[in-house]
């Protein structure tokens, strides 16, 4: 039997809710989520920064992705069995406002004109898109064809992300089960000629501790470090990465978010003995996601990405780190003279570190960076 006639009005308003947050969807897809999408693909330190992993990163994307398509499409549904007319009116604003955002984001890069005349005109082109999605078919038809791109910007993502097919050497750290204790010790400024005999060995008469520690040893004669600079070396040491040129990465822990510490952290006691650098972990481990700084730098980075560069300008920088970049609201940017070496009582530190390697009830990762025998000489050959 065929339906009532309101059965029939009632299915032409649902159906016109769902075409309506189908082409909201693609709209959002296109200005908010694919600009996220590509700045966190092209950028996997971000998610790193904030502890993220390919369990979270796949929530992430698909939260990213359909959470707020969702809502629109409950809330428009709801209203269109309360007024078809107030359904079309909230469908028509909203298609505006993403249509405005993405030609804002449009002009802000090619567009050489003062911010606020870019944001007019962005308005303007948010009315006219508003208006011309309630007039006409074939604008309907057109976000109808572009709808795919609601599934298409999340799965390039994540496939195509450096952290899920882990070849970026940023991507999520391994689980670590071994019991091993680990001590290492990175003595700043030791030429290895220094060390040597006449057959090339450690010379068991000036060294006699070092030359029995090879004989129970592997020792990688020919290894070096990948700088002179002791910013540039000591982190690629400890996170295996060799420096780019261009991208003058300070030794923190934000530039620098996997390393030997973050991947001992949670099976190993760490007594880290840092000098110069600044890459230990705190007391949260960089693997724990942190929701509510995350959303508060995603809103950051996508005003950044939005708005024109003369009104991006009062934003917080993007540029000096990661991640927390609302915390301060005129951040002082780091620079390397910001990392001076800490000369004083080197024999004395030395000594300390050696005194506070003790059992624990995890086993230890023991780190020492000492400034010996680094110039200036301060002791005689004996």
């Amino acid at each position: 039997m065929k339906g009532s006639p309101a059965q029939h009005g009632s299915d032409d308003r649902t159906g016109g809710s769902r075409a309506h947050s189908l082409h909201i969807a693609t709209l959002f897809a296109l200005a908010v989520a694919q600009p996220l999408f590509d700045l966190a693909g092209r950028h996997p330190e971000f998610l790193v920064a904030h502890g993220m992993q390919t369990t979270s990163i796949v929530i992430f994307t698909f939260v990213l992705a359909f959470a707020f398509p969702l809502i629109v499409w409950v809330s428009l549904h709801a209203m269109a069995r309360l007024s078809r007319g107030l359904e079309t009116s909230a469908a028509g604003v909203l298609v505006g406002l993403f249509g405005g955002l993405l030609a804002l984001q449009v002009f802000a890069k090619t567009v050489p004109a003062p911010g606020p005349l870019l944001v007019t005109e962005a308005v303007g082109i948010g009315i006219g898109a508003m208006w011309l999605y309630r007039n006409l078919a074939g604008a309907r038809l057109f976000l109808t064809v572009l709808s795919p791109s609601i599934l298409i910007f999340p799965l390039m993502f994540l496939f195509s992300s450096r952290l899920m097919t882990g070849d970026s050497g940023q991507g999520p750290m391994p689980s670590v089960e071994s019991q091993t204790p680990v001590v290492m010790v990175v003595f700043d400024e030791l030429p290895l000629i220094s060390l040597l005999d006449g057959q090339k060995k450690i010379d068991p008469v000036r060294y006699p501790n070092l030359a029995a520690l090879v004989e129970e040893a592997h020792w990688l004669r020919n290894a070096t470090t990948v700088s002179e600079g002791t910013l540039i070396s000591l982190p690629a040491i400890l996170d295996g990465l060799y420096p780019v040129p261009g991208q003058d990465r300070l030794p923190t822990r934000s530039d620098h978010p996997h390393s030997l510490f973050t991947l001992l952290s949670r099976s190993h006691e760490l007594n880290i003995h840092e000098n110069i650098s600044q890459l230990a972990p705190g007391d949260v481990s960089v693997r724990d996601l942190q929701l509510s700084s995350l959303l508060s730098d995603l809103k950051v980075v996508y005003l950044h990405l939005l708005l024109p560069v003369d009104l991006a300008a009062s934003l917080p920088p993007v540029t000096e780190s990661w991640k927390d970049f609302a915390d301060s609201p005129e951040p002082e940017p780091r620079r390397w003279t910001d990392f001076d070496a800490d000369w004083a009582d080197r024999g004395t530190k030395f000594q300390h570190f050696v005194e506070s390697i003790r059992p624990s009830a995890r086993p230890g990762l023991h780190f020492l960076h000492s400034m010996l025998p680094h110039a200036s000489w301060k002791y005689l050959p004996d």
